[in-house]
């Protein structure tokens, strides 16, 4: 069986945070945004659980695991 994707209520959350930005920020400006998101934005309450983002952009402490798929059916763990 394969396992679970994680990824529709992660992008919820990055969604619900861009929001979130854009609104505390009163800009649609993507840099302001970004900014915001990276350097303001903390423990914000995910569906995933909080979570915040580092610098270049990727979410700390991630809730997923990263499977590689071989070419005989099995998976490696590459990411956790």
């Amino acid at each position: 069986m394969n396992p679970p994707s994680i990824w529709p209520v992660t992008n919820a959350d990055g969604l619900r945070a861009i929001f979130e930005a854009a609104e505390k920020t009163n800009s649609l400006d993507t840099k302001t945004i970004s900014d915001y998101i990276r350097n303001t934005m903390k423990d914000f309450p995910g569906i995933t659980g909080p979570f915040n983002i580092r610098e270049d952009g990727e979410r700390v402490g991630a809730k997923f695991v990263v499977y590689k798929l071989n070419d005989n059916g099995t998976k490696d763990v590459v990411e956790q």
